[in-house]
């Protein structure tokens, strides 16, 4: 499979860019999402968390 990106580097992040009709772009932010680094003492964050 190819996937074209755009990757843009900061100081402090990498951002990924795909095109907007790209087909697995819920797998790739689900991807991504489970596997950045959380912030110390942060509790893990839940879909089904709301007011």
């Amino acid at each position: 499979m190819k996937i074209a990106v755009r990757v843009q580097e900061t100081i402090s992040r990498i951002r990924l860019s795909y095109a907007a009709c790209h087909p697995e772009a819920d797998l790739f932010q689900g991807l991504v999402t489970a596997l950045a680094p959380q912030p110390r003492g942060a509790a893990p964050q839940s879909a089904s968390a709301g007011p």
